[in-house]
């Protein structure tokens, strides 16, 4: 997380904060997506590579089918598993549709689970 240093009272841009500049906390703002100066990534910038590794951990739409399949499962029970529609696994599956937010987690960790049962 970088800091920049923005002055409020005039409503200017923010400023790169040199190192060594003196400013109050409170003129600070965080950028997101940056690293901070103990190397440690932004609250945002985790949150964006943890849902960037669950997309690169959903199987295509072909391979969603043949998980399920070869669990036994039927779309109904696997969307009742997770909380949606059997609508929705079967668009899920077409590829027409991809899951989003807590249902693509609980869908990928359905997925993975599936697959290591298997």
């Amino acid at each position: 997380m970088m800091r920049v240093s923005r002055d409020s009272s005039r409503g200017e841009h923010p400023k790169w904060a040199t190192p060594g500049q003196h400013t109050s906390p409170a003129d600070l703002v965080d950028v997101p997506n940056q690293v901070c100066q103990a190397g440690h990534m932004t609250a945002t910038a985790l949150r964006v590579r943890a849902r960037l590794g669950l997309r690169r951990d959903l199987p295509a739409p072909a391979q969603r089918r043949a998980i399920r399949e070869a669990s036994g499962l039927s779309q109904g029970e696997l969307a009742q598993a997770i909380g949606v529609t059997r609508q929705a696994v079967s668009h899920w599956e077409a590829g027409t549709r991809t899951p989003q937010g807590v249902l693509l987690e609980r869908y990928v960790t359905a997925m993975r689970t599936l697959r290591e049962e298997a």
